[in-house]
């Protein structure tokens, strides 16, 4: 966020992380982005939890069991490579919330897969 300060110039509050900051014409930064194991450990939980839930509920219509399942366990193999696809892991995990998030039984398994895509960089809704 951004707010003029009474001399002119500018002041910038962050109330977040920020991987880089630029400012002014050529300015130029670069950003390595790093998943430690940890990470990786919340997301394969999150995914184990999200996949066991998918598998006790017989009622699931709105979307195929099986291609979400697959996408899931695709998911899960991105993530353990020593430097996982990005977009493909994004798409995949995309797609699965879109599959789930209207699915009431789903949601607590949902809302723990949401904080385990962050340090990935993938944002759910």
């Amino acid at each position: 966020m951004s707010a003029r300060n009474p001399a002119g110039g500018a002041t910038y509050n962050f109330n977040s992380p920020v991987g880089a900051f630029q400012v002014g014409a050529g300015a130029v930064a670069t950003v390595i982005q790093t998943v430690q194991s940890a990470d990786r450990e919340a997301l394969m939980k999150a995914l184990d939890l999200l996949r066991d839930t998918i598998l006790r509920e017989d009622k699931i219509v709105t979307f195929d069991k099986a291609e979400v399942l697959e996408l899931i366990e695709d998911g899960k193999v991105e993530v353990q490579k020593p430097k996982p696809n990005g977009t493909k892991l994004t798409s995949l995990m995309n797609t699965v919330s879109n599959a789930i998030q209207t699915v009431g039984t789903l949601q607590s398994a949902y809302q723990m897969l949401k904080p385990a895509l962050l340090p990935f960089g993938i944002m759910l809704p």
